[in-house]
C-alpha cells in the first residue's frame, strides 16, 4: 500500500503557463497619448472625451475614477479621487476606489487649464440613475455615464489600432477622415480602396492593442523616466511600495512621507513632458480637432507662401500655403 505522505518528485523540464493578467501590459508615450486623445475627440466629435483620455493619462486615475469624478472634487491645481463608479450588467454604482485609495493628485498647469474649460462646458446637472447622485465632470453626449466596453469599442479602440473594432458583419477597416474631420463611412459598393482615394486623412496604428486602463501604466513608466521618488509614485497610483518594487517592504520604506518639493517635481515633469508632445505633435501640421488646433498655435508659424502661380492675362495670384512648426 502507497504511503499516503509521499509526494512524488518533479522531474524535467516543467511548462510555466502564464495567464491572461500577468502578461505584460501595453504603455504609450507622451506623444501618441496626445495623438490617442485627439483622435478619440475627433470620433465623439466633442472636446470632452480628449480631456478625459488626457487626465487619465496625466493623472494614472483608473477608468472607473475618471468616469466618477464630481465637479467639487475637481480643484483649481488638484482632482481629488473620491469615489469611482462600477459598472454592472449596464447598471453604475458609486463606490470607493480600489484598495480604499482616496487621494489628491496635483495636476500641471495645462491640465489645469483643460480642466477649468471643462467645467464651463459641461451643465450643472445632477445624475438620477436611481442608484446615486452626483454632478459629474464627464457624461457621453445623451446618456449618463460611459460604459466601459462602449468607450473602448467606439472611441479608444478605433484611435490606438486605427480601424473600427469587428462588430458582426462589419468589415474591419482603417478610420478614414474627411476634410472638416468627420469619418467618412461606407455605404453602397463602394471599395474601401475607393473611399481611402477620396479620404483627407488615413489612420495607422498608434499603439495597437492598448487599452483606457493601459494609460495609468504608461503613468507609471513616465514617473520612472522622470526618476520620480517611489513614496510620490505610491501615493499617485494609490499602490503599496512594496507593490511599486515589486518585493516585500523594507523598514526604510515605513519612514518615507511625501514632500511638496517632490509632488512639485512629479508636476513640472508631466508639464515638460506635455510641451515636448505638443511641440512634436505641431511639426505633423494642424489638428482638425479644434481645442488640440488652439493649443497648438503657439507652436505654428504664421501662414506662409509655399509656391504661387504667377499671374497670366491679369489673372490674380493663386497662394498655396501651409502651417509650419516652429
Amino acid at each position: 500500500m502507497p504511503n499516503p505522505a509521499f509526494k512524488r518528485r518533479q522531474r524535467g523540464r516543467q511548462d510555466i503557463y502564464v495567464s491572461k493578467d500577468e502578461e505584460e501590459s501595453l504603455w504609450c508615450d507622451p506623444f501618441q497619448a496626445l495623438v490617442i486623445a485627439e483622435r478619440v475627440g475627433l470620433l465623439s466629435g466633442r472636446p470632452d472625451e480628449f480631456v478625459m483620455v488626457l487626465l487619465a493619462a496625466y493623472t494614472g486615475m483608473r477608468f472607473g475614477e475618471v468616469r466618477g469624478l464630481e465637479r467639487k472634487y475637481a480643484k483649481l491645481g488638484q482632482v481629488r479621487v473620491q469615489w469611482q463608479l462600477r459598472e454592472a450588467q449596464g447598471k453604475f454604482t458609486q463606490a470607493p476606489p480600489k484598495h480604499n485609495g482616496r487621494r489628491s493628485l496635483p495636476i500641471p498647469p495645462f491640465l489645469t487649464a483643460l480642466m477649468s474649460d471643462q467645467l464651463k462646458r459641461v451643465d450643472r446637472k445632477m445624475c438620477d440613475c436611481g442608484t446615486h447622485r452626483g454632478d459629474y465632470v464627464f457624461r457621453p453626449p445623451g446618456g449618463f455615464h460611459w460604459g466601459r466596453s462602449n468607450f473602448a469599442n467606439r472611441l479608444f479602440r478605433p484611435a490606438t489600432d486605427g480601424q473600427l473594432v469587428a462588430k458582426g458583419p462589419r468589415v474591419r477597416h482603417r478610420i478614414m477622415l474627411d476634410v472638416d474631420g468627420r469619418q467618412v463611412v461606407r455605404r453602397g459598393r463602394r471599395t474601401i480602396q475607393a473611399l481611402e482615394d477620396r479620404a483627407a486623412e488615413v489612420w495607422l496604428p498608434v499603439v495597437d492593442g492598448l487599452t483606457p486602463h493601459d494609460l495609468k501604466h504608461s503613468h507609471k513608466v513616465w514617473m520612472d523616466e522622470d526618476l520620480i521618488p517611489d513614496v510620490a509614485q505610491a501615493e499617485r497610483l494609490a499602490h503599496s511600495i512594496a507593490s511599486i518594487k515589486g518585493r516585500a517592504t523594507h523598514i526604510s520604506d515605513r519612514y518615507s512621507h511625501v514632500s511638496e518639493p517632490m509632488r512639485q517635481q512629479l508636476v513640472a515633469a508631466l508639464q515638460k513632458r506635455w510641451e515636448v508632445s505638443l511641440r512634436r505633435r505641431a511639426k505633423t501640421g494642424p489638428s482638425r480637432l479644434p481645442i488640440l488646433q488652439e493649443l497648438l498655435r503657439p507652436y505654428l508659424r504664421p501662414w506662409v507662401v509655399s509656391s504661387q502661380i504667377p499671374p497670366i492675362g491679369g489673372a490674380e495670384i493663386i497662394e498655396m500655403r501651409n502651417d509650419q512648426a516652429v
